[in-house]
């Protein structure tokens, strides 16, 4: 594909030159290894099977040996002027120069990123999402959707949120030890397939001064391309509309613990009660809103324009809604 966009057909021409060949055999004679033509292959082989050795898949554990190896062997060949050789070389540098891991949350941003790595010529990508009881299931089914579109892999790595004191407290900066917490798990996860390089989904239009998480993005060494490369929601959602991904419109949504006012300790009950009764808005049609815990009190936050439509479902929505609050403002 690549070829046929910078050279399109008319503008060059073929021809066989099997004196320059390179790699070109018959099947048989591989199979077989005869004659003074293949001593060479047969020697390889025999070292091969003589020796100690085990397949395994290549992880970024092994690039430092693979471009030393690569580079020692170039040296060797004398190849500064062999263009094939040198193109080879760039090949395997670039490579191993895109083999990343992303967090995947299944929002908008995330969500273009992991499409936006796809395209990578060469590159090889992982994507992680992690499941807490701060992540509602929407988002989980909006990340399998995601990764699979992207042709990416995606593991799923459960942590126990609740067991962090220091998120479970609720202080001001509870957003720096929840991300601390699980960008510890994609880190360790990512490793252990290989991965040094982890990627998220900042934007260029969060602001560090208000983040309390960017501090344990930067203390987990999390590189932010979008935010590098200064797009903002905006372009995102614009970028994510051109490509025609299904999350282009897809309204924000912050954590299920943003729901709890700082200070108040944050329960299992408390979540479940607040996602309850959000999936039972969203069921309602409407969009864009939050239900906020405060003290057993469901308070609910909405655009002007779907006021009417609440008042018209009043009695049904404070039915439901008195389930899991004492009160619904």
């Amino acid at each position: 594909p690549v070829f046929k966009e910078n050279f399109p057909e008319g503008s060059y021409e073929l021809t066989c030159d099997e004196g320059d060949w390179d790699y070109v055999y018959n099947a048989s004679d591989l199979a077989e290894l005869k004659g003074k033509k293949y001593h060479g292959k047969r020697n390889h082989l025999k070292k091969l099977l003589d020796g100690e050795y085990s397949y395994e898949p290549l992880t970024e554990k092994d690039f430092d040996d693979c471009i030393t190896y690569a580079v020692g062997t170039y040296n060797r060949s004398d190849a500064y002027d062999d263009r094939s050789k040198v193109c080879e070389q760039f090949a395997i540098n670039t490579y191993f120069e895109n083999f990343h891991a992303l967090g995947l949350s299944g929002g908008v941003d995330s969500c273009f990123l992991a499409y936006a790595a796809s395209r990578v010529e060469g590159g090889n990508f992982a994507a992680y999402y992690v499941q807490s009881a701060f992540q509602p299931e929407f988002e989980l089914t909006d990340a399998l959707r995601a990764a699979k579109e992207a042709e990416l892999p995606l593991k799923i790595i459960s942590v126990d949120i609740l067991a962090c004191e220091d998120v479970v407290r609720n202080p001001t900066d509870r957003c720096y030890h929840c991300k601390k917490h699980i960008f510890s798990a994609i880190c360790k996860a990512a490793a252990a397939d290989g991965y040094k390089t982890i990627l998220d989904g900042t934007n260029a239009s969060d602001a560090e001064d208000d983040r309390p998480g960017m501090r344990a993005l930067r203390e987990a060494d999390v590189l932010s391309p979008l935010r590098e490369c200064g797009l903002t929601k905006a372009d995102i959602r614009r970028l994510a509309r051109e490509a025609e991904l299904f999350t282009w419109n897809k309204p924000a949504y912050a954590c299920l613990a943003t729901r709890i006012p700082t200070g108040e300790l944050i329960t299992k009950n408390k979540l479940h009660s607040v996602e309850a009764a959000e999936n039972f808005l969203f069921s309602l049609g409407f969009s864009d809103f939050r239900v906020r815990s405060v003290n057993g009190t469901a308070k609910l936050q909405l655009k002007a324009g779907q006021f009417d439509e609440l008042f018209k479902q009043r009695e049904h929505v404070l039915n439901e809604l008195r389930q899991y609050f004492d009160a619904v403002t």
